[in-house]
């Protein structure tokens, strides 16, 4: 149940080379503070049996699938409402540790790294979830004569999924997922030993927004006569300039899906958002609406930016986008769920 867009838009690249870092956050797990496990999501798995072990924090898989442990950045409220981790640039360490048969077959045991993001609902009058980026898989490497800690380093950016309404400035939260799905390997013990967050130091807001971005180096280029560092590759036109009905042969857009078609029609909740494209799957199948559109000039910057409007009248289908139905380059998605509240 999911529908697909493919397309490549603006492309920008950035280095950092030479750049002072510093650590943004540190968890050496000498202490449960904020450490919480629970049942997994579906398929589940149960975790229990939090403690202090072997140098971290570990607990016990009793079934097989999505064992959880989660770890706040405030462990007193939950969230860090004065301070949440900048996710924007950076990398992260996380020593992490299974242990049960000490021997398993290569590729079966890994773990999902998961950064939780928030928001401020006006409504409620408190922060919410907004979205996720996750990490992973993490294979656990075979060990010669047991268990042992294992470090994992990923840079901010290589994020196997992620939400559209993730913000990476506003992390409150990390999740590891131990995900073991042959039940010949339950119960088992995981556990986190330290996990630190490391940014570069890049204190040039050059053009006075207080933040430093993509813009600071547009203005620093400006002054030394060297024009824009983003190229637009497709701009869609808000759909504005097509017919109504099948968008497949408009402006080269293709329907590749094997469920219903893309079709252009006037916003239909009355937004004035003018000229969309409808792609809704069929719930309870495996139908695919899929669109693509490729561009004429080769992407070989390292930095791709999408900038879509978006809305869906239900959730029984997920939206994926990708560099190709193929899914062997990047890829992200949006889940049939929603959440209003931070969980």
């Amino acid at each position: 149940m999911k529908h697909i867009a493919c397309l490549l838009l603006i492309v920008a690249a950035v280095g950092t080379a030479g750049a002072e870092w510093y650590t943004a956050y540190v968890n050496d797990f000498s202490t449960l503070d904020g450490v919480s496990v629970r049942c997994g999501e579906y398929p589940t798995a149960c975790c229990e049996n939090l403690r202090l072990e072997d140098g971290g924090a570990v607990a016990d898989a009793i079934t097989a699938g999505y064992a959880i442990m989660d770890i706040d950045f405030d462990p007193i409220d939950g969230i860090n409402t004065d301070t949440p981790i900048d996710f924007r640039y950076g990398e992260f360490d996380i020593t992490l540790e299974w242990y049960g048969e000490w021997w398993i077959p290569e590729e079966t045991v890994c773990f999902w790294i998961r950064t939780y993001s928030r928001a401020w609902d006006d409504g409620a009058g408190e922060w919410v979830y907004s979205g996720r980026q996750n990490y992973g898989c993490l294979w656990v490497e075979q060990a010669e004569t047991g268990p042992n800690w294992q470090t994992f380093t990923r840079d901010v950016d290589e994020w196997d999924e992620r939400d559209p309404g993730f913000d990476p400035e506003q992390v409150y939260k990390i999740r590891v997922d131990s995900v073991v799905w042959d039940a010949g390997l339950v119960p088992y013990t995981f556990g986190i030993d330290h996990y630190e967050f490391t940014a570069p130091e890049c204190p040039n807001d050059l053009d006075g927004d207080d933040d430093v971005d993509l813009a600071d180096l547009a203005y620093l280029l400006s002054e030394y006569g060297c024009g824009p560092v983003e190229t637009t590759l497709y701009d869609a036109g808000g759909f504005e300039g097509f017919n109504d009905g099948d968008i497949d042969g408009q402006d080269g857009w293709q329907n590749v899906g094997n469920d219903s078609t893309g079709t252009i029609m006037n916003d239909p909740t009355g937004g004035g958002m003018g000229k969309v494209v409808q792609m809704d799957a069929t719930d309870g199948t495996e139908g695919l609406v899929a669109i693509q559109r490729l561009i004429d000039t080769p992407v070989t910057s390292g930095t791709v930016i999408y900038d879509w409007d978006q809305y869906r009248d239900d959730l029984g289908d997920n939206v994926w986008l990708c560099d190709d139905l193929y899914y062997d380059g990047w890829w992200a998605i949006q889940w049939d769920i929603s959440d209003p509240h931070i969980t």
